[in-house]
């Protein structure tokens, strides 16, 4: 027992940034220009709102709450699914990974997914 309990202490010290998750619809999407001129490593960003009750990342201090590369064929893919999914106004579960390097205070995408409640 307190091997496995100083296992979840390690893990949470090493860790110190936690990642965040949300269920619930999208508020909102950015594309263009001016999103991609803050993306870093990235030639195209898109971000995502959420409802204002969504615990963020300790990184992100932006009204934002998620980001991801929206030049790559999964980035592309993402974007379509979330446009879908706000335009529809269906219930979305995203997770982050807690960290913020593609733009420094919105926290990075790690996945999105919809389904029919």
């Amino acid at each position: 027992m307190k091997y496995k309990l100083l296992m979840l202490l390690g893990m949470a010290i090493s860790n110190p940034s936690i990642a965040s998750t949300y269920q619930g619809v999208i508020t909102g999407i950015g594309v263009g220009p001016h999103y991609d001129a803050l993306c870093s490593g990235a030639t195209s960003c898109a971000v995502i709102m959420v409802e204002s009750s969504h615990t963020k990342a300790e990184c992100n201090s932006d009204s934002w709450s998620f980001v991801f590369d929206a030049s790559t064929d999964t980035g592309k893919n993402t974007l379509s699914l979330a446009l879908a999914a706000e335009m529809s106004k269906q219930i979305v579960v995203i997770g982050g990974t807690g960290l913020c390097t593609i733009q420094g205070s919105i926290e990075d995408l790690k996945y999105l997914y919809h389904k029919n409640w």
